[in-house]
């Protein structure tokens, strides 16, 4: 009588398999950081791009806008519509946090210019939740 030693015993499959349960309890929990970590990095790159369209706007706009120092530092707003029609932005305005569309009039660039410094300042505002988790 002849023994068939083909195959893997029990001890090796249980042993491969415990290796391949302690590398998932590691690599699991990694890879949803990095997801996240994505998701807010892809959130911040969109609020510069609105932020610098709203400059390209203000820059291509600069004389028609109307600013005057004579009541203070003027401000107005800019909606993200607006800079869609600029074609400065993109239509398809998603979040990357919840992979929903952002509403392109509830939602504005509030530009204020400070006449003591002759500098603008941009500041994202409207119907949507602009504040990152990690602020």
């Amino acid at each position: 009588m002849r023994l068939n030693n083909k195959g893997f015993t029990l001890i090796e499959v249980l042993l491969v398999v415990a290796i391949l349960s302690v590398l998932a309890l590691i690599m699991i929990p990694t890879v949803g950081n990095l997801i996240e970590q994505n998701r807010s990095d892809n959130f911040n790159n969109l609020k510069n791009s609105i932020i610098s369209a709203a400059k390209l706007h203000v820059s291509d706009n600069r004389y028609s806008l109307g600013i005057s120092c004579q009541s203070g530092d003027p401000s107005f707003n800019v909606t993200l519509r607006e800079l869609v029609d600029e074609s400065s932005l993109s239509e398809n305005v998603i979040d990357p946090r919840d992979k929903q569309a952002i509403d392109l009039d509830g939602n504005y660039v509030t530009v204020t210019y400070d006449c003591n410094t002759k500098e603008f300042s941009y500041v994202i505002g409207g119907v949507h939740n602009w504040e990152s988790e990690e602020e």
